[in-house]
């Protein structure tokens, strides 16, 4: 099995409602959990934007396998 790089990267700008970003969290952080469950090698990076890009983590403070 090969390797993957993921990015997310999640608005939020003050058009998006509070919910609607911690639901893009959780989904960010469920999708990876699977990932990992299931042994698949990759590193994860996270970036939030309202005005100006936020990195959240990069390549190499997330990855697994």
């Amino acid at each position: 099995v090969g390797s993957a790089d993921i990015v997310f990267v999640i608005d939020s700008s003050g058009s998006v409602p509070t919910r609607s970003l911690r639901s893009a969290g959780l989904f960010a952080s469920l999708f990876l959990q699977g990932l990992a469950d299931q042994s698949v090698c990759f590193r994860a990076a996270a970036i939030i934007f309202s005005t100006g890009p936020r990195l959240m983590f990069d390549f190499s403070q997330f990855s697994a396998g």
